[in-house]
């Protein structure tokens, strides 16, 4: 026996249509002459705007939130909290995440990351990773940079993308600390990495392109 709990019965369904009172016509007219007594200047809302509209058209009309005025604070925010003044400075970075890879047995914060010292550990090439962190100075503001790896006497930075305010505080920091420098990116990247590193490596590449650069470095 099927359950009709939650359903309507065809015959309740029938019974109110049947009984519905606006298909009486007397009811009907009574309910239009109703409606015209609150047109026009009768009804309360006359030469009035809908709360809920005035609402919405403020939102839309507020500066703050206008798609230019979004990205010009987004910049002075991103300015504002760069080197001591951003609360991880001279801090372990907690993103991306760090996690642990039991077959190499080490942390990591991106597959990019995983994919390298995998191939290091494989040539048997020592490394340490975000072992050392350097400082510097970019337009009067103390920076800091933990670099990814230390091979030798080498920094590398394995960065999937690039941005100016990097780059600036990587060619402040290499150039105070007198670092040679690595950074394995993408395509990309390259002519920008170029204006902080010594040597630029495509990730696409690396394991054809590291070796004469690591022969240079561990002698």
């Amino acid at each position: 026996m099927s359950s009709t709990k939650g359903k309507i019965r065809p015959d309740t369904v029938l019974r109110n249509l049947n009984n519905n009172p606006m298909k009486i016509p007397e009811i009907v007219a009574k309910a239009m002459r109703i409606r015209r007594s609150f047109s026009g200047v009768n009804n309360p809302m006359f030469g009035k705007s809908r709360p809920d509209l005035v609402l919405f058209n403020r939102s839309a009309r507020d500066p703050l939130r206008r798609s230019d005025v979004i990205q010009k604070t987004r910049e002075r925010n991103s300015i504002r909290n760069r080197g001591e003044g951003n609360p991880m400075y001279g801090r372990t970075p907690n993103y991306p995440k760090r996690r642990f890879v039991q077959e190499i047995e080490q942390f990591v914060r991106s597959t990019w990351e995983e994919a390298v010292c995998r191939y290091l550990q494989a040539n048997k090439i020592s490394y340490q990773y975000e072992k050392i962190r350097y400082y510097g100075t970019v337009n009067g503001r103390n920076v800091s940079w933990l670099p990814d790896l230390i091979i030798g006497d080498y920094v590398v930075e394995i960065k999937g993308a690039l941005y100016d305010w990097q780059i600036e505080k990587y060619d402040a920091i290499i150039k105070a600390n007198e670092l040679k420098v690595i950074i394995i990116t993408s395509k990309r990247y390259f002519e920008k990495a170029k204006r902080a590193a010594v040597f630029v490596v495509s990730f696409n590449d690396f394991e054809e392109e590291l070796p004469s650069l690591l022969n240079k470095f561990i002698s």
